[in-house]
């Protein structure tokens, strides 16, 4: 197999991670599920039936799942301007940027719902796609920052999990969102980690009021997975297309 070749190894592993049968069944069928929950869908009804349709209360579950479609949609819409920013001389640039980048809001988008209706990361998402970013770095050149930066992100969370607990007998995030963020430090390095992981944190406060002011009955556990997917896909999209990340104290080694 020639060296050429493996950029397009790493979105045909996205795919292969996304597409777990013990993962995407389950989905499927939830999906299938949160359609009497979602706000778009109980939204059409009502205009659809006219005044014959139920009163229009979401849920919260609905609700989260509609801001994350809406934020990881209007990032992709956003990246149809974007350059390629990978590939090789055997494989086309533009689909081995488009299948990484499908192969990946594939991905955040599974660890998206999962996370909504479970409260849980699982390790046959996140540890493969930390392990593939890896692999990523590791073709161009990158891969001592990208380690660096998964690494600062872990400990962070893991402070900020342990502070929790301490301060509040709580802990706040689970081990399945500080393996996530190591993955997104992988993924980013360290320009774009820091200013995704900003970013998450401004979703997550935002759905929380959201949810208390919008549902009858605000949900007691906030994942914070979505927060953290839709802020990956957005940083992600904004390195492809070579903005500068925001100043931020962490560089390089």
């Amino acid at each position: 197999m020639s060296f050429a070749i493996l950029p397009a190894l790493v979105p045909l592993a996205l795919v292969v991670t996304a597409l777990q049968p013990p993962i995407l069944l389950p989905l499927l069928r939830d999906l299938w599920l949160w359609r009497r929950r979602s706000a778009l869908v109980l939204l059409w009804r009502r205009l659809w039936n006219g005044k014959r349709g139920a009163a229009l209360r979401p849920r919260a579950p609905g609700l989260f799942v509609d801001a994350a479609l809406a934020s990881l949609l209007a990032a992709t819409l956003s990246a149809a301007a974007l350059p390629p920013v990978s590939g090789s001389a055997d494989v086309p640039v533009a689909i081995v940027f488009w299948m990484r980048a499908g192969g990946l809001a594939v991905n955040l988008m599974i660890l998206t719902i999962i996370d909504l209706r479970w409260l849980r990361l699982p390790d046959r998402i996140t540890l493969p796609l930390a392990a593939i970013g890896l692999a990523d770095a590791a073709l161009t050149d990158r891969l001592a920052t990208s380690f660096f930066s998964g690494v600062v992100l872990v400990l962070l969370l893991l402070s900020l999990r342990a502070a929790a607990l301490r301060l509040k007998g709580t802990e706040g995030l689970g081990l399945g969102d500080v393996k996530f963020a190591g993955a997104i430090g992988i993924w980013l390095g360290p320009d774009w980690s820091a200013p995704a992981l900003f970013a998450a944190a401004l979703f997550g406060i935002t759905g929380h009021l959201l949810d208390r002011l919008l549902s009858d009955r605000a949900t007691a556990q906030q994942p914070f997975g979505p927060s953290l997917a839709s802020a990956f896909w957005i940083a992600f999209l904004c390195q492809s297309a070579g903005l500068s990340a925001p100043a931020w104290p962490i560089a390089s080694p």
